[in-house]
């Protein structure tokens, strides 16, 4: 991968079960501290580009603050789809959804029906992390080079 390993954040700043934001350049990084150790990812949602910083951190999965997708950040699946209906990463369509307690979410016909058909859920690039002397550390990637590691597991 191109890049260098550049020190992103003190360990002490990320307690388990904790994420943050943290941009370079134009590139913004979520680091989530996990059961499974620390995470490293952009920091959009893989439906709509939301950031996840903002949202929830449960375990491993992390939800979206703008349509309450869930995401796995061990293998970079949806564990829930987001409510306004769209296309898995493998190309099935899910159907609108309403939370519990909620008017029930209609998909009228039309340009907006026909986006959430083919909007597709991506899933997330992660990029390497490890930890040295307490620092977190993150492979960079340079602009126009390899990019980061696609999927997960």
């Amino acid at each position: 991968m191109a890049g260098a390993w550049e020190p992103v954040l003190d360990v002490a700043e990320l307690p388990a079960g904790t994420m943050q934001r943290v941009t370079r350049g134009d590139l913004d990084l979520l680091l989530a501290h996990t059961p499974d150790g620390i995470v490293v990812t952009d920091d959009r949602c893989p439906h709509m580009s939301a950031p996840l910083s903002i949202g929830e951190l449960d375990g491993c999965v992390v939800a979206c603050p703008l349509h309450e997708g869930r995401f796995d950040l061990r293998s970079g699946d949806p564990v829930r789809m987001p409510t306004t209906g769209c296309l898995d990463p493998d190309g099935v369509y899910h159907p609108t959804w309403t939370p519990g307690g909620r008017d029930p979410k209609t998909d009228p016909p039309g340009k907006k029906a026909e986006a959430r058909r083919l909007t597709r859920v991506r899933r997330f690039r992660y990029y390497p992390v490890r930890v040295v002397d307490e620092h977190i550390e993150v492979i960079i990637p340079v602009a126009g080079r390899a990019s980061p590691v696609e999927g997960g597991d």
